[in-house]
């Protein structure tokens, strides 16, 4: 625009251009000045308006304070009220933490606060004034106050001044327009008279006289005639000294061409030969030539730089800034101390320091290679920014232990700043917890190797003391001397306290504080060897408080740790303080004991363990009855192995539960045996149903008036590939235990519904079979029993084919799931059959209260049946007790005709038997039913 303007210009007349220009400088002149004072003017405007209201706001602030500690609304309410009553107010809120105390948003601009806001302290927007303004006390931080002003006001008054202003502004242009038609009428008019007067002397001039006669006036035009006429004839002068000058100065070219070369040869010479770099190239970049140094310093021959681009050796990040280098110099400036990366022939890049100058269209550089400098300046800022921003404590010291400096987190550690500890003996930081010989070790170890590392205490400014991890380094000069003593150390007080409790934790029992099973295991193996060296007896008890579950299920579990706490205490009374007592978990205690030179009084702690935890526990106003099964396990004599001790011990105490809990039982070999065997049967009964190992026999019920048999009782066998038949009171009591019954009890009942669907079409009859279930299976998680009679319906079974056997312990336990689930088999038609009955607590209301239709007496009180006995007595009551009831009575284990022929008489109405059949497989009892019709 402004060379269309100089160009448009430049073909006007003198008198036009001269009204152009006088009008454009005033103009311009005027109208910065009116912009300036206009600027000035608005930023006064703005910066008074921001100091006005940002200090009305932090004094509305300062008057929250007391009323904001205390949490009173409506004081701050209060305290705020000149900002609400201020109409330029448009939003207003303050915050405490993160609740919102009070809140003016009228227009809704909280959603819509500028980002700034949040790192700055006031924000000036389009239409509005931002602020925020933190409420103080005492160094601490109680509230954000964000507000908002509306600028309506403010931009009103600018417009006007503006308005006035290009008022001004006009009236000036027009006294400007005046002013440039006067400056042409007084300039113009001798000019013109000047350009006549020059064309008339011109033509004199070309005719071979220089000067001309001047016009008879005084005035410019004159005076300038005659400075042209002195000025021709001072050019005559020069012309004839011109061309004596030029006689001398082609003897001294001549000269002086003889010792510029033999200066270039100098150059040359220093140009191959120097060590730093030189370079010439042109401004497109091409290296014209290069001094052999290059090829120390990147590896690559003159012929192979030299006709090429630099940019082609140039680091890719350096691209940018070697490009405006370029732009600099092609504007003819010089450049100095330009830094740049080369690539070497290796690959590698050399920092190169550059000064460079431009002549003649070409590039003249002088350059050195500064990579071991950069290296050398990246390891020192290396160095200081470690220093600085380390977390460890850094003191150097010369060698009489005087402080030289110290580093920020010194202060922090110690307290001390560094113009505290300058000059002074590290001494101050002495904690008086090391005596004379601690520090005598340290500086002989200092002196001899130059390096000490440890734990010191040292003494905060505020006189607490603190552990601290210290290293110790002597620095050295090429002799050999001591220059400085550097010491770094970081604090590890709160470290060795997590140490220390994470240790606590990962080795104790929280509840009881006793050893928790990884620390045993480690005290075990310790003791163990101990008592190995030392040829002595080592016992280890695995002690169980027996029925805690039941403290649990019916007090809770606070009283249940409560016990566990009282008992551990017990424990640890009987025993030495030499001696272990461990919590494995849950209610499993351990005790070793050690150092024994013989075993003879370990009946006596065991006794003391079991009648010191018998004794009842006193909590919340109530006694609790708790006792305790102890396995013991003696080293060497029955393992020398913590492992197989340990599970010597266990196996111990289930015996000791076993033969009734309350004592204490020493392991045997046969446990061993018995465990094994047990493990063997679990690891093959996993495999059982998969591999088709298990049988379902039947044995026939016959009906002792009729004769006839319609009914049978399903039993489980096992088949074992390598042990032939394995009795069910083996495996089930496994299964049980380890949740395989639920599968078991699934597959008998369907294989027994298979085999009645089969019986109603070949016996074109009425048949049930029972089956017996484990009380855990009505236990189960998943439900399993409900979906029987939906499964026999299903396969085209009738439901009442199926009598349910369960025994008595299942009705006296009975919970809400297990009285549904026998309903739910009673509203199916489905029968319950209580098995082995009175063998164990018989509740006759059970009988009725669950619809029970069959009671099986227990073989053992048929085996001895006879006339005028005892179990004739019972067995007859039983019948009658049944048939009072509406009970059906079925006696197990008949093997005799006696014995049939008593339970006939007395009007019993099933047996089940050898005498009848025994148990037999499917097939073989499809045939025993066929021969039977």
């Amino acid at each position: 625009m402004l060379a269309l303007i100089k160009r448009r210009l430049s073909r006007q007349p003198l008198r036009r251009r001269l009204l152009w220009v006088v009008m454009f400088v005033v103009l311009a002149t005027i109208t910065s000045t009116l912009l300036f004072l206009y600027w000035k003017k608005n930023i006064q405007q703005r910066d008074d308006f921001i100091h006005a209201n940002l200090a009305l706001a932090k004094l509305v602030s300062e008057f929250t304070v007391f009323p904001l500690v205390f949490d009173d609304k409506s004081g701050v309410e209060e305290q705020l009220s000149p900002l609400f009553k201020d109409s330029r107010v448009v939003y207003l809120r303050l915050d405490k933490g993160s609740d919102v105390v009070s809140k003016y948003d009228p227009y809704a601009l909280d959603a819509n606060l500028p980002a700034g806001l949040e790192d700055r302290e006031w924000v000036w927007g389009a239409r509005h004034f931002y602020f925020k303004v933190p409420i103080m006390q005492n160094d601490r931080q109680l509230g954000i106050l964000k507000g908002a002003f509306r600028l309506d006001e403010l931009k009103k008054q600018q417009w006007q001044e503006l308005r006035f202003m290009l008022l001004v502004l006009g009236i000036a242009l027009m006294c400007s327009y005046s002013l440039a038609l006067s400056l042409r009428r007084f300039i113009m008019a001798p000019i013109t008279r000047l350009e006549q007067h020059t064309r008339l002397s011109a033509d004199k001039a070309h005719s071979g006289d220089l000067l001309l006669p001047a016009p008879q006036t005084n005035d410019e035009i004159s005076r300038l005639y005659e400075a042209f006429n002195l000025l021709m004839q001072r050019v005559q002068q020069r012309e004839a000294e011109i061309l004596r000058f030029n006689n001398e100065l082609e003897i001294k070219i001549g000269q002086r061409t003889e010792e510029l070369r033999a200066k270039s040869e100098e150059l040359d010479n220093y140009f191959n030969y120097a060590l730093d770099l030189f370079l010439i190239a042109d401004f497109s970049g091409i290296i014209r030539k290069i001094n052999p140094q290059w090829q120390t310093v990147l590896g690559y021959a003159t012929a192979e730089m030299e006709g090429r681009p630099f940019m082609q050796f140039v680091h890719p990040d350096d691209w940018p800034k070697t490009r405006e280098a370029m732009r600099i110099l092609s504007e003819h400036h010089p450049m100095t101390d330009f830094v740049n990366r080369y690539r070497h022939l290796d690959g590698a890049y050399r920092w190169i320091e550059w000064s460079c100058i431009p002549k003649d269209g070409l590039i003249y550089a002088a350059a050195r290679d500064i990579t071991e400098r950069k290296q050398a300046e990246e390891h020192l800022r290396l160095a200081s920014s470690v220093y600085q921003n380390s977390s460890e404590a850094m003191l150097v010291a010369d060698p009489e232990h005087n402080i030289l400096s110290v580093n920020p987190a010194f202060s922090t550690i110690t307290g001390y700043g560094q113009d505290e500890v300058v000059g002074k003996h590290p001494r101050l930081l002495d904690s008086g917890k090391h005596d004379a010989e601690f520090y005598q070790n340290v500086w002989l170890q200092l002196g001899r190797t130059g390096y000490w590392q440890g734990e010191i205490q040292i003494r905060h400014k505020n006189g607490e003391t603190y552990v601290q991890w210290l290293t110790l380094n002597n620095v050295y000069d090429d002799d050999g001397r001591v220059i400085r003593r550097v010491a770094l150390f970081y604090d590890i007080t709160e470290k060795k306290k997590t140490e220390e409790q994470i240790w606590f934790q990962a080795n104790y029992d929280p509840l009881t504080n006793l050893p928790n099973r990884r620390l045993f295991a480690d005290r075990l193996q310790h003791e163990i060897r101990k008592a190995k060296r030392e040829k002595q007896y080592l016992v280890l008890f695995f002690l169980d408080l027996d029925r805690f579950k039941e403290v649990n299920d019916t007090f809770g579990h606070r009283m249940g740790d409560a016990l566990l706490v009282d008992a551990a205490k017990r424990i640890r009374g009987c025993i030495r303080e030499t001696d272990t007592v461990a919590r494995l978990g849950g209610d499993e205690f351990t005790v070793i004991v050690s150092e024994l030179a013989d075993v003879g009084d370990v009946d006596r702690i065991a006794q003391a363990v079991v009648d010191v935890l018998s004794q009842p526990y006193f909590f919340d106003n109530r006694h609790v009855y708790v006792s305790a099964s102890i396995g013991i396990a003696v080293y060497p004599s029955d393992a020398e192995d913590a492992e197989d001790l340990v599970r010597y011990a266990d196996q111990a105490m289930y015996a000791a539960k076993n033969k009734g809990r309350n004592g204490f039982c020493y392991f045997t070999p046969s446990m061993q045996e018995a465990s094994q065997k047990r493990m063997l049967i679990l690891t093959d009964l996993h495999s059982a149903i998969p591999r088709g190992e298990l049988e379902v026999y039947y044995q026939p019920i016959l009906n002792l008036q009729t004769g006839a048999i319609y009914k049978a009782e399903a039993l489980i066998r096992w088949r074992h590939p390598q042990r032939g038949l394995i009795n069910p009171a083996e495996f089930i009591p496994i299964a049980e235990e380890h949740g395989l019954i639920q599968d078991i009890g699934e597959w008998v009942f369907c294989q027994v519904a298979s085999q009645l669907k089969t019986l109603q079409a070949e016996q074109q009859t009425r048949f049930q079979i029972s089956v017996n279930v484990s009380p855990l299976q009505f236990q189960g998680l998943d439900n399993c029993l409900a979906h029987w009679p939906v499964y026999l319906e299903k396969h085209g079974v009738s439901q009442d084919n199926v009598i349910i056997e369960i025994t008595e312990g299942l009705l006296l336990e009975a919970n809400d799931k297990v009285a549904e689930q026998l309903l739910h088999f009673a509203r199916n038609n489905m029968q319950i059959a209580i098995d082995d009955f009175g063998t164990g607590y018989s509740s006759l209301s059970y009988l009725k209260k669950f619809d029970i239709d069959y009671l099986k007496v227990d073989k053992s009180f048929i085996f001895h049946l006879a006339a005028d006995s005892d179990d004739l007595a019972l067995t007859k009551a039983i019948v009658i007790m049944a048939h009072q009831l509406g009970l059906k009575v079925i006696a197990e284990g008949v093997e005799t005709e006696l014995q049939r022929q008593l339970l006939l008489e007395m009007g019993c109405d099933y047996v089940q038997g050898y005498l009848i059949a025994k148990p037999m497989p499917a097939d073989q009892f499809a045939a025993f039913l066929q021969a039977a019709r």
